[in-house]
């Protein structure tokens, strides 16, 4: 998709695809949900019903799939590995941003497996509640992503997941509160839980959108494979040691381990990154033209790297990623002077 949409159209074009996405989710999830309660003497046939029309859709999604364009491929070797990656996580932009993330994911997964047993047998709820206050987030998604898409595309993927970020550490605080609401009047649980999770969808879909989007402006072409899979990795880890974390910490804190998320997720932004997107995809770029000698590949490619990088002096872009990555910093001056 880096080949096919404009960068300054990504925010747009992701927006409406994931609100599309977010429509045909809840679709299916309502279509299960009938199919189960249509075979509820039947469960496992339901189940049979439900799998096979999973099954038919992933044939014609994969159908579709092998019609898609894709602009000619050119291999280019990325020089990244993940020892390296992981070496240098914290003196990057990029690692700094992929590593933010993660530890967001691990403060979040502390507390997530355990609001849906809390509306279940504290808050005694029934399915029918349940499902409502789960399908508000997916609905304050689908009509929102595209409203963070073109304010990405305005503003930058960086305000967005600052804006996001800490409104993320809220939610767990919102949810706190909800039993004292429950304790005042059992009546309001319901509406001020669908608040929560409708203000939970707002905030997600815009952090979700633009950290994706982020991912894709501040990696060339060559490294952004790379970049995904190291993104994942550390995303997935987050979720796993979280999860792991909140079952001892639920244990320890009688319930109350959804407080921690709040703490963490604010100290995260202390490992955010200080480059902008921008930044940090015109250094990949110059990074990637370097020849086996040292010297930027072309005259255009070195013009645009000695005035992009050097725009701002004594403040400079190069001065700064010399200061953060003196390694990287130096493999890119190399032989070229110009650059000085």
């Amino acid at each position: 998709m880096k080949d096919l949409v404009p960068e300054n159209r990504l925010g747009k074009y992701f927006g409406i695809r994931n609100r599309i996405l977010g429509i045909v989710l809840l679709i299916s999830l309502l279509l299960a949900g009938f199919v189960l309660d249509l075979f509820k003497s039947r469960v496992f046939l339901g189940f049979v019903v439900i799998f096979s029309m999973a099954f038919i859709a992933r044939i014609v999604s994969a159908l579709l799939f092998l019609k898609k364009y894709e602009p000619e491929y050119f291999h280019a070797e990325s020089k990244i590995s993940l020892v390296g990656f992981m070496r240098k996580i914290f003196r990057t932009n990029f690692g700094r941003f992929v590593f933010f993330v993660g530890f967001i994911i691990f403060a979040t997964y502390i507390s997530s497996p355990f609001f849906s047993v809390y509306m279940l047998k504290n808050l005694n709820l029934n399915y029918v509640s349940y499902t409502l206050v789960i399908m508000s987030s997916i609905i304050a998604t689908v009509v929102f992503m595209p409203v963070w898409g073109k304010f990405s595309d305005k503003y930058g993927n960086i305000a967005v997941i600052k804006i996001c970020g800490y409104s993320i550490a809220m939610i767990p605080l919102l949810w706190f509160l909800s039993y004292f609401v429950n304790s005042y009047n059992p009546a309001l649980s319901l509406p001020y839980l669908i608040i929560i999770e409708m203000y939970a969808g707002f905030v997600w879909a815009g952090f979700n959108l633009s950290a994706t989007n982020f991912i894709f402006i501040s990696s060339s072409k060559e490294s952004l494979a790379k970049y995904i899979a190291y993104f994942n990795i550390l995303y997935f880890l987050g979720v796993f040691f979280g999860s792991i974390a909140g079952g001892f910490l639920a244990t320890a804190l009688n319930g109350y381990a959804f407080l921690i998320e709040p703490l963490l997720t604010f100290s995260a932004y202390l490992a955010f990154a200080r480059l902008s997107e921008k930044d940090q995809a015109l250094i990949e770029e110059c990074e990637a033209n370097i020849d086996p000698a040292g010297k930027l590949l072309s005259p255009e490619t070195a013009d645009k790297c000695v005035k992009g990088l050097n725009e701002g002096s004594p403040e400079a872009l190069i001065t700064r990623y010399s200061a953060e990555d003196p390694e990287a910093a130096g493999r890119l001056i190399g032989n070229n002077n110009a650059l000085l």
